[in-house]
């Protein structure tokens, strides 16, 4: 069967070391949101939580975020980056409108996913509501990355 329409094709490579780069990102903003931002909210509600001596299981949560990070190179990679590349050729497409778009829709997902808790733990709903945030900022970063690695491998 031919093939010859594949964006991933030519990609695989550099998409496996975006992968290690993207897992940093998330892994990064994860902290600064859990860790950081959203510490308070969590001291609260202390008792719904694993003890913090379980909490990331650090083996697992680096397994993950190698998962994540391959599973968003390969949709940038699918999805963004042939529109990335033909910028200024036509005068019409714009990069970095294709990366935010991505990433909001990222993180909208990624977002999503971390504010269900909501519906089967007794969080708050304002826990609810900034993970969301959070997810769109996490997603927002890891389109930030891979773009610019995308603009980075497009000039050399």
């Amino acid at each position: 069967m031919e093939n010859s329409g594949c964006k991933i094709k030519g990609c695989f490579v550099p998409m496996l070391a975006s992968s290690i780069l993207v897992a940093a990102g998330m892994y990064i903003t994860e902290n600064a949101i859990h860790l950081g931002w959203l510490q308070n909210l969590y001291r609260e509600t202390a008792s719904m939580w694993r003890p913090a001596s379980e909490i990331g299981m650090y083996p697992w949560y680096i397994v993950r975020l190698l998962v994540l990070g391959f599973a968003f190179s390969a949709l940038y990679c699918k999805c963004v980056k042939g529109k990335a590349e033909s910028c200024g050729a036509d005068g019409k497409s714009c990069p970095v409108k294709g990366v935010l778009c991505f990433g909001i829709v990222i993180g909208i997902l990624i977002g999503t996913m971390s504010a269900s808790n909501y519906l089967w733990i007794p969080i708050p709903a304002e826990l609810a509501v900034k993970t969301f945030i959070g997810g769109i900022l996490e997603g927002i970063v890891i389109s930030l990355i891979l773009g610019a690695l995308c603009f980075k491998s497009k000039g050399e």
